[in-house]
């Protein structure tokens, strides 16, 4: 399963996007365009303006009003039928602040203007299954995300989206953290422990409650093989939200917990850098396999 849908660029025969249907968002960048129009189900054109950095996604119908040929300046992107992502099942309506996808390159593709990854200790990277992490050796994909914390207060909502390939073996494995990669003292984290059950603790850095904390029913197969695993996980403003996405079918919840009291407020440092397969806390294994895909919004 894609992290992206598939796209045949448009040179002729593009649309009119000055009719009233067309309705346009601001976007800084042509991937960003062609992002929103992966996450949205009804859309079947990106067409980016970039004298203007403006974004359409259009259905193709009828109604759309058809020219000859294509604008200075427009991009036009056809998405191929039958080209889908599982990002379409989350709530990816809120800003997307960050997408990557290491088969590509390092680069956020929410926006130019937003992190850009830095690999550590990364051996080998394809753009089949994307870059790959080696426990061993403590390889592990590293993004500067200072201020980040404002994503995190308490009653905001966010989701997180993850694709890779990994085996779930005997030991507990890291997917992703957000700490303050000094003292490591606490970390908002997901991981897959070693009983095949997924699992995410948020830490807030405001507010009377400490922490969220979620896990699933037992869903990963337990041996050495690797499969693809795709994972999205939604929290929805004091609550992580009573399902998530795994291998695009829907999870339940099974564990939902809170903790308050004891931390000293505000953590304002706890979200300042995200490290992809790796974390500090509760001795979590670094990750072992292949990183595809990562996103936040």
């Amino acid at each position: 399963m894609n992290c992206t849908a598939v796209y045949d660029l448009v040179t002729s025969d593009c649309p009119n996007v000055s009719t009233k249907a067309a309705v346009s968002v601001a976007a800084p960048s042509e991937p960003e365009c062609v992002l929103r129009c992966t996450l949205s189900s009804d859309c079947r054109l990106s067409v980016y303006l970039r004298d203007s950095h403006t974004c359409y996604n259009l259905p193709e119908s009828p109604s759309t009003s058809i020219t000859t040929k294509c604008a200075s300046g427009m991009i036009v992107r056809r998405k191929k039928t039958g080209s889908s992502t599982v990002l379409t099942s989350l709530s990816f309506a809120s800003q997307i602040v960050m997408f990557y996808d290491f088969r590509k390159s390092f680069n956020n593709l929410a926006s130019p203007y937003l992190p850009t990854a830095e690999p550590v200790n990364i051996l080998h990277k394809n753009s089949v299954d994307g870059v790959r992490l080696e426990d061993t050796i403590g390889s592990y994909v590293q993004v500067k995300t200072p201020g980040f914390f404002r994503y995190f207060f308490y009653g905001q909502k966010f989701n997180i989206f993850f694709q890779g390939k990994f085996s779930s073996n005997s030991v507990d494995k890291c997917i992703s953290s957000f700490t303050d990669n000094r003292t490591g003292a606490y970390d908002s984290r997901i991981f897959a422990r070693s009983d095949g059950v997924l699992e995410a603790k948020i830490y807030f850095p405001n507010g009377t409650v400490d922490y969220a904390s979620w896990s699933s029913d037992s869903v990963l197969p337990r041996d050495s093989v690797e499969r693809t695993i795709t994972l999205g996980v939604n929290f929805e403003g004091n609550r992580f939200a009573g399902q998530a996405y795994f291998n695009g079918t829907v999870l339940s919840t099974s564990v939902d917990g809170y903790g308050s009291g004891g931390m000293g407020k505000p953590l304002l440092d706890i979200h300042d850098y995200l490290l992809l397969g790796r974390c500090k806390k509760n001795f979590t294994k670094p990750f072992n396999g292949w990183l595809r895909c990562w996103g936040f919004a």
